[in-house]
């Protein structure tokens, strides 16, 4: 399996979360084997998924271990040792270092000892070296023990002083936080397990250890990557946003210093992210971070778009003649950023899933804040300050009523 990869990018996946991939998921143990065993149970279940591009796996295994055992009692009888078998399979394999000896710019250069072969010794060929024994002969280290071929560990990666192994995953067609919701869900239904919304949240998967290649027990798990960027921009945002908007109000009342107008410019609000989120629907993009900094930035364009007709309100005017009477202002203020983001909204180039959400967001939420503002917003307005005025004269007259 292939995978195309840039080495800056590569470099700030591996800073994050010592991986070099946008979405991991790491799984920790202490066997080897059971760790691999379900890393390839899970990338089976998250492959059945219709979300999952791609889902690649750290071998720790596959490299192949020559594991010879020695009859020492035979070896005692002939005279021969367990180290000489050892330096000879050494030797075989990769070479010895007899000797050294000195170059004329004064460096050690060492002597290797290997048999002579003309190809790369296989098992078969190192059982037929022979070993000195004391009897001013040699043995075949055939007949000095017995072998095994199979594969051993390649790698071992420890993380927080524990082995772990991770999965590289590529999401298709939804957001990073999604998908580890809806993946975190399908691996714990199919370990048997009920996935619990304040594990998904944290990334972590705490369970207690399966036995030696158990594959029913769910793993010790956690979530890494770019789902950890988004967590946290998450929570930025949940605590920044409605601090702004509450900026927002205290200079609204500070400037149209009646309540009814204040409530009239913040319908504005509903109009844009409606038309925001319905946006990032027909495009096909998900709620990501570069779309709620869309949304924050039509939000803003939105309520100097409401202030505007406001301002014609406080003098006076009805709502339906204040539209009508900023109607150059409006629309030179909304289609100035609409023309200008088209290109960017329709873009497809390198780069522009970044962009794409942050000017889709602004687009349609402009046109949508554009279209109400000049059809119902005049209505809502009128019928705004009716209800005020009605509970203000109601106000009045217990007043009265009291007073006299």
């Amino acid at each position: 399996m292939f995978s195309f990869s840039q080495p800056i990018k590569d470099n700030v996946d591996e800073a994050i979360s010592g991986v070099k991939g946008e979405l991991v998921l790491k799984i920790f143990g202490s066997d080897i084997a059971q760790m691999q065993a379900q890393a390839n149970q899970i990338k089976d279940i998250l492959e059945a998924m219709p979300i999952t591009e791609q889902v690649l796996i750290d071998e720790l295994t596959g490299q192949p271990e020559l594991r010879y055992s020695f009859d020492r009692n035979f070896i005692s009888r002939i005279g021969a040792s367990v180290a000489s078998a050892q330096k000879v399979i050494e030797a075989g394999v990769r070479g010895y270092d007899a000797a050294a000896i000195m170059d004329q710019e004064a460096r050690l250069v060492p002597v290797v000892l290997k048999p002579e072969m003309d190809h790369q010794p296989t098992a078969d060929d190192l059982l037929l070296l022979s070993v000195p024994n004391s009897q001013n002969s040699s043995t075949s280290l055939k007949s000095l023990g017995s072998y095994v071929l199979k594969d051993g560990v390649g790698k071992i990666y420890r993380e927080d002083g524990r082995r772990r192994i991770a999965l590289r995953i590529s999401p298709k067609g939804v957001s990073m936080v999604d998908y580890v919701g809806r993946a975190d869900a399908e691996i714990h239904a199919k370990f048997g397990k009920s996935s619990a919304p304040a594990e998904v949240v944290s990334g972590t998967s705490p369970q207690p250890a399966a036995s030696s290649h158990d594959l029913t027990t769910l793993p010790d798990m956690k979530w890494a990557g770019a789902f950890e960027n988004a967590r946290r921009a998450a929570l930025q945002f949940a605590q920044t946003v409605p601090l702004c908007l509450f900026f927002i109000v205290v200079l609204l009342f500070a400037w149209i210093q009646t309540w009814d107008l204040v409530f009239a410019t913040l319908l504005q609000v509903p109009f844009c992210v409606l038309g925001a989120v319905v946006g990032l629907r027909m495009f096909g993009l998900s709620l990501s971070i570069s779309a709620a900094c869309g949304i924050i930035v039509v939000i803003g364009v939105s309520l100097l778009t409401g202030m505007m007709i406001i301002k014609k309100v406080k003098e006076g005017l009805s709502g339906s003649d204040a539209v009508t009477d900023s109607l150059k202002g409006v629309l030179l203020s909304n289609l100035v950023a609409i023309i200008g983001l088209i290109p960017a909204a329709f873009s497809s180039a390198i780069g522009s899933e970044t962009a794409k959400p942050f000017a889709v967001a602004i687009l349609i939420g402009l046109i949508s804040s554009l279209i109400c503002s000049l059809t119902i917003y005049p209505f809502l307005i009128d019928r705004l300050r009716g209800f005020f005025n009605r509970n203000k004269t109601d106000v009045f007259k217990k007043r009265a009523e009291i007073l006299s």
